[in-house]
């Protein structure tokens, strides 16, 4: 087909049209530049975040099994779920998937009369701890453990204190059994500023997952109006200096990194998991 004469200016209207369109379209578009200055802040936030899985008999020491994790500064949501049954790894699993759970540990507690000397009562009680990493993905440790109560004349008495007494070493012996896998992984939280797409941020996202010792990499919001996002990173403990030498050699990219470390958590370390002094 010939193009005549006469449709020859509207065509070439119509080029120029589209011409700036796509001319303003791309304006409106902030293009970010080749050495892209970013600012990241980095903070501790402390110890995985554990999730109780508690039988219906073991409900009524979950106060007990919480403080015990707490004092290890791991953090523990503030309500158990309870469960009838023995619990498998893929229940544990699912239920720190569905409640975004770092750590999942599950405790059951029964029982029995051991013997009785006239009025006096002897409970003995028998205690199961489990805990589940979901950042692994194994189970750590599976404790278990039987435990005399205190020999006394009100049964309500003799069952609590050997239910107490029970619960008490089995969540105590599984938690120091598991520290060394589960106490040296820290959550980080990172404001990223200066991100002008969700692919730079991809990006970024991947080369901190790359880092020794960095386990898991989360998006926790982005907000395209102020180019700001914010992580999530599960990872050891790792020094400013670490942070800093390794994000700032990022390509195309100069980073400005500052870490706030807490210290409180560093001081509730206990003397074994200090870093070695280098010679």
């Amino acid at each position: 087909m010939m193009t005549t004469p006469r449709l020859l200016p509207l065509l070439a209207a119509g080029a120029l049209l589209v011409l700036a369109t796509a001319t303003s379209v791309r304006a409106q578009t902030p293009a970010a530049p080749d050495n892209q200055q970013v600012r990241v802040q980095i903070t501790e936030i402390g110890c995985l975040r554990t999730l109780l899985l508690l039988e219906e008999n073991a409900l009524d020491l979950e106060d007990l099994i919480s403080q015990q994790l707490t004092d290890k500064d791991f953090r523990v949501f503030p309500a158990a779920q309870s469960l009838t049954g023995k619990v498998t790894t893929e229940e544990m699993r699912a239920a720190g998937e569905k409640a975004n759970a770092d750590l999942i540990v599950y405790a059951r507690a029964t029982d029995r009369l051991k013997n009785q000397s006239g009025d006096w009562l002897l409970y003995e009680a028998e205690a199961t701890v489990q805990i589940y990493s979901r950042v692994s993905g194994e189970l750590l440790v599976t404790k278990l453990v039987t435990v005399d109560g205190k020999r006394t004349t009100d049964k309500v008495n003799a069952q609590r204190t050997a239910r107490r007494a029970a619960i008490t070493e089995a969540t105590q012996q599984a938690v120091e059994r598991s520290l060394a896998k589960a106490h040296k992984i820290l959550v980080h939280e990172a404001v990223i500023v200066n991100v002008f797409s969700d692919s730079a941020l991809l990006a970024m996202m991947e080369y901190i997952g790359r880092m020794e010792g960095v386990y898991h990499v989360r998006r926790l919001d982005f907000d395209r109006k102020t180019n700001e996002a914010h992580l999530e990173i599960i990872g050891t403990p790792r020094s400013e200096t670490f942070w800093r030498a390794y994000l700032e050699k990022m390509p195309k990219t100069k980073v400005n990194v500052q870490v706030t470390a807490n210290g409180t958590i560093h001081n509730k370390y206990p003397s074994w998991f200090q870093q070695p002094v280098q010679n």
